[in-house]
C-alpha cells in the first residue's frame, strides 16, 4: 500500500476529502493502511460507523466517518471528566 504522508501514523487523506465523498471498503482500507478485514472488524467494534451497500459494495461518506470519530472522541473526553470528578469526590 502507498504511504499517504511522511508519518504513517497521521491519516490526513480522510480529512482532505469533501464530506460527501463516497469511499468504498478497499479505499478506506488504503486510507487507514489496513486490510479490508480490519475495516470490517473496526465496524464490529464501533470504531467506524456501519457501511451502506452501494452497487453491492460496502460504502461510507467521508464526512460520516469523521463525524463518528469526532463523537467517539467527545464521548471519551466526557467519560474521562466524569471519572475525574468521581475520583475527586472519593479522595476529598
Amino acid at each position: 500500500m502507498q504511504q499517504n504522508s511522511i508519518d504513517e501514523n497521521i491519516i490526513s487523506k480522510l480529512g482532505e476529502l469533501p464530506s460527501g465523498t463516497i469511499i468504498y471498503e478497499d479505499g478506506l482500507a488504503e486510507i487507514f493502511g489496513r486490510c479490508s478485514t480490519t475495516i470490517k472488524r473496526a465496524v464490529d467494534r464501533g470504531e467506524i460507523p456501519p457501511a451502506i451497500r452501494l452497487f453491492g459494495k460496502a460504502a461510507w461518506l467521508a464526512g460520516n466517518i469523521i463525524d463518528h470519530i469526532r463523537m467517539r472522541l467527545e464521548s471519551a473526553a466526557q467519560e474521562l471528566e466524569r471519572d475525574r470528578k468521581r475520583l475527586s469526590k472519593m479522595e476529598g
